[in-house]
């Protein structure tokens, strides 16, 4: 690039279009204090969706999407789910089979100043109260800097360090204590899922040992795989034979012989019998 007769070296405009990425970022003061204790949960717009329950998490080493989020995309954006073999293991131990990845360009914005940044999701076949968790991945893209204590994020821009807050209305749900928790009872019998619609008397039985993380992976798994069933005996197109082949193991020396259908009368069952 060529400027007045003097030649800008791209390593320095790349260093001058990176400067605002040096700004501190510095919360306004709270009278009191800093003294929030609730989780950063925050509006923010992944995609053209909106989500009032995006969780920042500065544990999580990945950025997801909980299931109860992603059934709600249109159809487009679930196609888009790229599949990945990887195991996600849960606070009891379980073992949760990922539904895949997927990638949005997420915008974090204080209503005036805002940022945007190709995120990827993985998608956990579980539910939250949350929709999107945004792990040490996404929080180091976007240069943010989570403070709990303030109930805020503050996030580097080009024009100016946005201050995000808090929802508020997640906020007051966080607060609020229930008077009663209720147990939720165990399944104890067991599930007849109807796996094809289209044949509702051919039913799958679950037992209630499983759980439902695991349940919910079986069903996607044959689900997923619904085309390899047989429904009815037009569906049954045969095997070739470098798979299966069914022979019948005889002595090729013996003569085959045909056995006629005939009723046979008093004296032949008689001599029949004396021979057996």
């Amino acid at each position: 690039m060529t400027q007045g007769g003097h030649k800008v070296s791209s390593k320095r405009k790349e260093f001058a279009d990176e400067e605002w990425k040096n700004e501190p970022v510095i919360f306004p003061r709270i009278r009191g204090g800093p003294c929030n204790k609730n989780p950063l949960i925050i509006i923010a717009l992944f995609g053209h969706y909106r989500s009032h329950y995006v969780f920042f998490d500065t544990c999580s080493t990945s950025d997801i999407i909980y299931e109860q989020c992603f059934e709600q995309l249109e159809e487009d954006d679930k196609e888009r789910l790229r599949p990945i073999h990887a195991l996600v293991y849960g606070f009891g131990g379980e073992i949760m089979h990922l539904r895949g990845v997927i990638t949005f360009p997420v915008t974090l914005s204080d209503g005036v100043h805002s940022r945007t940044e190709e995120v990827e999701f993985l998608v956990l076949p579980a539910t939250s109260k949350h929709d999107i968790i945004l792990g040490r991945e996404a929080i180091g893209d976007f240069n943010a800097h989570p403070s709990t204590a303030h109930g805020a994020v503050g996030v580097l821009t080009r024009t100016i360090v946005a201050i995000i807050h808090v929802n508020r209305h997640c906020f007051t749900t966080e607060s609020s204590r229930p008077s009663k928790v209720s147990k939720q009872n165990q399944r104890t019998e067991p599930e007849k899922w109807i796996f094809n619609k289209k044949c509702p008397d051919q039913t799958i039985i679950i037992g209630p040992d499983i759980s439902e993380i695991v349940q919910t992976f079986l069903k996607q798994l044959l689900t997923k795989n619904i085309d390899i069933f047989a429904w009815q005996p037009a569906d049954m197109t045969g095997v070739p034979r470098s798979i299966s082949e069914h022979k019948l193991k005889v002595n090729p020396l013996i003569t085959p012989i045909v056995q006629k259908n005939r009723k046979m009368g008093p004296e032949q069952t008689k001599a029949m019998n004396e021979q057996v």
